[in-house]
């Protein structure tokens, strides 16, 4: 999926859930001009159905969100159904 960061997005969070058992499905995060993933959630279960990560970003720029399956995932409910929540931030550092 691509999206793209606003003017002021500095930080994006990534919340991928899913709800067949037996399934281990992964998200990437990457800038669109890019192959190597600034972000990886790849934890090995299969009855963990949720990954979840944050990432600095840089702002008005495009990104994908890639989701696949695990070599992991142990049944045959492949493709599976999933559900992405992009959330967009401006992280700001304290003094």
């Amino acid at each position: 999926y691509l999206f793209q960061t606003g003017a002021n997005t500095n930080q994006v969070s990534v919340r991928l859930d899913w709800s067949t058992s037996g399934v281990d499905l992964d998200l990437y995060l990457f800038p669109a001009t890019h192959t190597f993933p600034i972000l990886t959630s790849a934890a090995m279960s299969t009855t963990n159905l949720d990954e979840f990560g944050t990432s600095a970003v840089t702002p008005n720029t495009q990104y994908w969100v890639s989701v696949g399956a695990a070599s992991d995932s142990t049944t045959t409910d492949l493709p599976a159904n999933y559900g992405i929540t992009v959330c967009g931030e401006h992280f700001v550092q304290g003094p």
